[in-house]
């Protein structure tokens, strides 16, 4: 690099320019003619060497060094060359005027560390994506690591940039960040929080303006109409207005319900309780009246012929039915319910729908059901709940149960 600012030096010399707009003309020109040598050299650089090594990384059976291509290391890496070409030829190019070279020179400075913390990060998203393909760190918080890294590899950068610009100690730089940071803690306590939470929140996408979310500790749960640095605002589904502290959606727990809404669908989770006294096992007369329910058709058939199968060779040992294998008027109204949604034409049968039976408590057996309506529409989802649930509570005593429900005056009237 000396060589080269040697030979420069020969074939430039600002003395012949004796006026001095057209020797800041000639300086300014020189200049532009360095810059664009170095763009030339970075372009050759980047299409000899690139091309060597991408084919030499695309040939290795690793598969960290692929990362590397993914993330744009090497076209990182050859930003440092413009700037240590340049450094050695500022001093010849603006020679009699040493502030500019001083100032020049120190923002060649800053920028190649700049560039150092570019790589730097890189390097940390690289790390990111190694760790999490492998199984001994995926249940480890790397990319909460690699965040403080690159927080503090910025911050190193502003304090080593400082010190450059002002020919300052870092070490002096650090104490009087260390006095200011104290005060501005102080008076800039929620904002520096928001900031925090800003960030947090936009890199892992948690809360977008028209998300509903529900934060119970707040009393907010409805659409969020703005975000700000300290507040978010949430219009609740009554109209009113919740803000609530932009660092407490970090801090604490709320319920996002874009998931649902993205996926087109919206779940039912509500039980029926069954009075536990109405059990019983199906007699011939029941299974008669229901194998004429057009759902229950096939069931019943399929249950008698399996049945029949396992308990003839117990019928003659046994003298008692309750050793045979036998339907329940429970079990066949919750395969009729399953049935009933799998034909409704408002449930998806793409996700997840079962009905369950529960712990029985003091409210007699709850009877789940749990599905997803085709709909993410408040008024649309609840009329279909609703619709669902109208026709289980009016079918339940075909099947000789009984609803369990809090004795009332109606009640002592029978």
């Amino acid at each position: 690099m000396e060589l080269l600012a040697e030979i420069f030096k020969q074939f430039i010399s600002f003395e012949e320019f004796s006026h001095p707009i057209l020797n800041i003309i000639a300086r300014v020109l020189y200049f532009i003619c360095l810059f664009v040598i170095v763009w030339f050299l970075k372009k050759i650089i980047s299409f000899v060497l690139l091309k060597t090594v991408y084919r030499f990384i695309r040939k290795t059976k690793h598969s960290w060094d692929d990362y590397l291509i993914d993330h744009r290391f090497f076209e990182t890496l050859l930003h440092l060359v413009p700037i240590v070409f340049v450094y050695p030829f500022v001093p010849l190019i603006f020679s009699d005027s040493p502030l500019l070279v001083m100032i020049l020179q120190r923002m060649l400075v800053v920028t190649l560390f700049w560039c150092i913390v570019r790589i730097v990060n890189v390097l940390l998203s690289v790390l990111e994506d190694v760790s999490s393909k492998q199984d001994s760190l995926k249940d480890k918080p790397v990319r909460s690591y690699v965040q403080v890294l690159r927080i503090l590899s910025y911050f190193v950068f502003f304090v080593v940039s400082v010190s450059v610009l002002f020919s300052k100690s870092p070490w002096g730089i650090l104490s009087g960040i260390g006095a200011l940071m104290a005060v501005v803690l102080l008076v800039f306590k929620d904002s520096i929080l928001g900031f925090v939470a800003s960030i947090q929140i936009s890199s892992y996408d948690l809360v977008r303006k028209g998300d509903w979310i529900e934060m119970s500790q707040f009393n907010a749960d409805g659409d969020v109409i703005d975000i700000s640095l300290n507040l978010i605002k949430v219009q609740n589904w009554d109209k009113t207005i919740s803000a609530i502290p932009t660092y407490s959606l970090i801090s604490g727990s709320f319920k996002n319900w874009r998931g649902m809404q993205n996926s087109g669908g919206r779940r039912i989770k509500r039980s029926v309780y069954i009075d536990m006294t109405s059990v019983k096992l199906c007699s011939k007369k029941m299974l008669q009246k229901f194998s004429n329910i057009d759902l229950l058709q096939n069931y019943i058939t399929d249950k008698e012929v399996e049945l029949k199968k396992i308990n003839n060779s117990k019928l003659k040992e046994n003298k008692s039915l309750v050793n045979l294998r036998q339907l329940t008027n429970l079990g066949t109204f919750r395969v009729y319910i399953e049935e009933y949604l799998k034909q409704n034409l408002f449930i998806r049968k793409d996700m997840t729908l079962l009905v369950r039976q529960l712990d029985p408590t003091n409210h007699g057996i709850p009877i789940e059901i749990y599905c997803f309506t085709d709909t993410t529409a408040w008024a649309l989802y609840e009329k279909i709940q609703s619709d669902i649930f109208d026709h289980i509570l009016s079918v339940v005593e075909e099947f000789d149960l009984r609803v369990f429900q809090s004795p009332t005056g109606y009640s002592f009237t029978k």
